[in-house]
């Protein structure tokens, strides 16, 4: 899905998902770096303490760079910024 969205159809945009601590994926190991792997950039989730030590555990071992999560934030704030949710 995100190949088609970048490469078919040029979106420029960032990737939102569903919640992912509903029962759809809850119940999936490492939902949240599955979901941060496969090109999504904003995660919404109920539970926050269990994505955050889940982000946390994936730099720590080097399953993702310090600097792919930091894309993500600059991708997700200049968003933000451009949408006026966030000023200088």
């Amino acid at each position: 899905i995100h190949n088609l969205l970048r490469k078919n159809l040029n979106f420029k945009g960032i990737v939102i998902t569903d919640d992912i601590s509903m029962k759809a994926v809850s119940e999936n190991n490492d939902s949240t770096l599955k979901a941060l792997l496969a090109g999504n950039n904003l995660i919404i989730t109920s539970n926050y303490q269990e994505s955050y030590s889940e982000i946390s555990k994936a730099l720590q071992d080097n399953i993702i760079p310090e600097e792919y999560l930091d894309y993500l934030v600059l991708r997700n704030l200049a968003w933000k910024y451009s949408k006026n949710l966030i000023s200088e």
